[in-house]
């Protein structure tokens, strides 16, 4: 997912439903970027907390126990989301008011009705593969 949004250092990256952490740590570590981990469970904040320290990345990842729905997205330049179509149906709104232009949003498996992705690609995992799919904030759509 991170590959194909073309993370780097100068990028801030988003998980939204972050669980462990495992994805903005991974962008930290890999690709010197900073990132914000956004998830419901403090259980799963706290393990992702201590799993940015123990991997030596405290410094460039932050998690917050918030609603994604509650969070401004105004900074971030790669939002990564694993959840349904439904899911990010509903939060397309949000992604194209906050979002600068330019920004990627990187999805796992699930993409959005009425949006086709820039790019896509097939992931393989056993016998299968999974779709990833990447979009860009092209411009702000006009809601009045």
């Amino acid at each position: 997912m991170l590959e194909l949004a073309v993370v780097g250092p100068s990028d801030v990256v988003y998980d939204l439903g972050s669980g462990d952490g495992r994805m903005v740590i991974h962008a930290a570590k890999q690709y010197g970027a900073h990132g914000v981990g956004v998830d419901q469970d403090p259980v799963r904040i706290q393990r992702a907390r201590r799993h940015a320290v123990s991997e030596g990345v405290a410094d460039l990842v932050s998690f917050e126990c918030a609603d994604a729905f509650d969070v401004n997205l105004g900074s971030a330049t790669v939002v990564v989301l694993y959840m349904s179509r439904e899911w990010n149906d509903g939060i397309l709104a949000k992604l194209h008011e906050e979002l600068p232009v330019g920004a990627r949003v990187v999805s796992w498996n699930h993409d959005f009705a009425g949006w086709p992705p820039r790019l896509f690609d097939i992931v393989p995992i056993g016998d299968e593969g999974t779709r990833v799919y990447l979009w860009e904030i092209e411009r702000h759509r006009d809601h009045g």
